[in-house]
């Protein structure tokens, strides 16, 4: 059997973008589009691990502004730590984009919905990494095929699994740079 945990994505009127966790008897996962219009079920990509391919997709599919869609996956790629991968959607075709690698992080993205920023810029988090492996957000800039790990370290939580959404008119690039201070007691927030 196979096994949607995640929201899918509607890339158009539809026309529906998704991964499982196990396809067949493979347990690595899958990614697929499913027509509603014409009830046509086309099989993507067959997720197969190891150092080459992704293995365990998480999070969310993403509609970047280049028109691709964007996933992530927990494990595989080339220290097993995961990688970013991308699908065009008019030919169906999957390709792997980056690895995520331990050092530096992040490592096994698995936390929330990834976003894109107004400068183009991929945001996500994942609740195992940071150095008290307790999440971080990081940052994937597509034009030069790099992820910076640390832009914010939830070292005041555990396991951070929350995703983010997109504010365009308010959006200020330096936010996410800057130490964020909480007051639990009060329950208000603010920037340092």
């Amino acid at each position: 059997g196979s096994f949607v945990r995640i929201p899918l994505l509607e890339y158009a009127p539809g026309v529906f973008y998704g991964t499982v966790t196990n396809f067949n008897f493979n347990t690595d996962g899958a990614v697929f589009k499913y027509d509603r219009n014409t009830d046509t079920y086309t099989l993507i990509h067959e997720f197969m691990g190891g150092s080459l391919d992704g293995e365990d997709p998480e999070t969310p599919l993403l509609l970047a502004q280049d028109g691709l869609i964007y996933g992530t996956t927990n494990k595989g790629g080339i220290d097993d730590d995961g990688l970013l991968f991308s699908i065009n959607q008019a030919t169906d075709t999957y390709s792997v984009v980056l690895d995520f690698l331990e050092d530096p992080e992040p490592n096994q993205p698995s936390g929330g919905a990834l976003v894109q920023a107004p400068n183009g810029k991929i945001y996500g988090s994942t609740p195992d990494a940071g150095p008290n492996n307790d999440g971080i957000l990081y940052e994937i800039d597509l034009d030069q095929g790099t992820v910076t790990g640390i832009i914010l370290d939830f070292s005041l939580y555990y396991e951070v699994q929350g995703g983010f959404i997109s504010v365009p008119d308010i959006y200020i690039p330096e936010a996410v740079c800057q130490d964020l201070t909480v007051d639990l007691i009060g329950n208000t927030s603010s920037y340092a």
